[in-house]
């Protein structure tokens, strides 16, 4: 991340505890919930039914899917 101020702050996410077969990814909407993982390579392509957790494999907290999950109260995983 760079902030406004030019500085640049770098970090890492914990992923101690997690299982070999799982795929880890960071979520970007609050609460738990089980579905239907649908994972998106084009958000122009995407087609979610009520329900679907959506799954991109890039992007971060301030990205587009992540702002649109939020304000659609989507469940969604990103940088998978």
């Amino acid at each position: 991340m760079i902030t406004s101020d030019g500085e640049i702050i770098a970090g890492t996410y914990k992923r101690e505890n997690i299982p070999t077969e799982a795929i880890v990814g960071l979520p970007v909407s609050s609460g738990v919930i089980e579905g239907k993982a649908r994972v998106i390579l084009n958000m122009e392509d995407a087609d979610l039914d009520d329900g679907d957790i959506l799954v991109t494999e890039v992007g971060g907290l301030m990205t587009h899917g992540a702002v649109i999950a939020r304000e659609y109260g989507l469940p969604a995983v990103i940088g998978v």
